[in-house]
């Protein structure tokens, strides 16, 4: 049997470490929305976690990216990293907020 974990109502799709702290940057599935939360709705759907569970931030969302209206991927490379279909962006790991942007398609 598979144990999903949660955070926040939403379920986890990926997990990264932040270097140099006891947290975790965590990606909440897109597809899997909290209740009340549509596909149609903005959803923050990066989040900083604490050992303790409790959230540090959620991360902005790209203004551009008008179709999914979340996050769909998440990475850290030498600096943290998030995805929607058409564009990358760093995001600042003390804030959640946009640092850079870069369209991809």
């Amino acid at each position: 049997m598979r144990v999903e974990s949660t955070v926040d109502g939403g379920f986890v799709a990926a997990v990264v470490e932040l270097p140099g702290t006891d947290d975790t940057v965590v990606l909440l599935d897109p597809e899997r929305r909290p209740d009340g939360v549509e596909a149609w709705h903005p959803y923050h759907n990066i989040v900083r976690v604490s050992p303790d569970g409790a959230l540090r931030w959620r991360a902005e969302l790209l203004p551009q990216e008008t179709t999914a209206k979340c996050w769909l991927g998440l990475r850290f490379d030498g600096s943290l990293r998030a995805m929607t279909y058409s564009w990358e962006c760093e995001l600042d790991p003390e804030s959640g907020r946009i640092v850079s942007s870069e369209f991809t398609k």
